[in-house]
């Protein structure tokens, strides 16, 4: 493993087989044992076993890498392994420990947008996306996560408006249009709903659960559960 290329993050993400982890698994426990004072170790491990779904583990060696090098980047790790478990509360201490003198972290604030719309919490969730946005302005997630969250509050037009803005910078970017969709679906144009998820299922690039989703609001029921069939043999 070498740290100075990203042949170690290749490996661990490329890797199914229950032996190639089992051993990777051990060479890591190795080099904690012969480099304590190193985190990346731990933060490699914990890559693996949050890629495996195994997410309390992973929160582990995240805290311990933590212990040795307590930088806000380790708190936005274990932030999200809680987010992925549905523990809402505790991934938001995190991301909250994580903004604590480092009130420009782009990473933190977004993911406690994200926590804080699990919550239910909509004008909370929409400053810590404005915050974002502030950051970057181009960012197509955080202008589809403005307009969720405006959408969520009603505010159909502001949603509108920040799901045309991500489809003017990335036309191919599906989530955008689902974005988009869903707006003229709560504000109950039907057939404006349509158009847009019509042009969504004819991208180049769709994703499997954008498209999915959109057959299925569209009543193309079969065609919709055929994907979800697909993608749940594929994993």
């Amino acid at each position: 493993l070498d740290e100075n290329t990203n042949k170690a993050f290749d490996v661990i993400f490329n890797m199914n087989d229950e032996d190639d982890f089992a051993l990777l698994r051990s060479h890591l426990l190795l080099k904690i044992q012969q480099e304590p004072n190193k985190s990346l170790w731990h933060y490699l491990l914990a890559l693996k076993y949050s890629n495996r779904e195994e997410f309390y583990a992973a929160i582990k060696e995240l805290k311990d890498g933590h212990s040795i090098d307590p930088r806000p980047f380790y708190l936005v790790r274990i932030g999200e392994q809680y987010n992925s478990l549905g523990d809402y509360r505790r991934a938001e201490v995190y991301y909250r420990r994580a903004l604590e003198g480092h009130d420009d972290y782009f990473d933190a604030h977004k993911g406690l947008g994200n926590v804080l719309v699990h919550q239910l919490r909509y004008e909370d969730a929409l400053k810590e996306f404005e915050t974002c946005h502030n950051q970057r302005p181009e960012d197509v997630i955080i202008l589809g996560n403005l307009s969720g969250v405006h959408r969520m509050l009603g505010n159909f037009e502001k949603a509108k408006e920040y799901a045309e803005t991500a489809i003017s910078l990335n036309s191919n970017y599906s989530d955008s249009w689902l974005k988009l969709a869903r707006v003229y679906e709560m504000s109950g144009d039907d057939a404006e709903m349509k158009r847009t998820l019509e042009n969504l299922v004819n991208l180049e690039t769709v994703s499997p659960r954008d498209k999915a989703i959109s057959l299925a609001l569209l009543g193309r029921t079969e065609e919709a559960m055929s994907i979800v069939e697909q993608e749940w043999t594929m994993t």
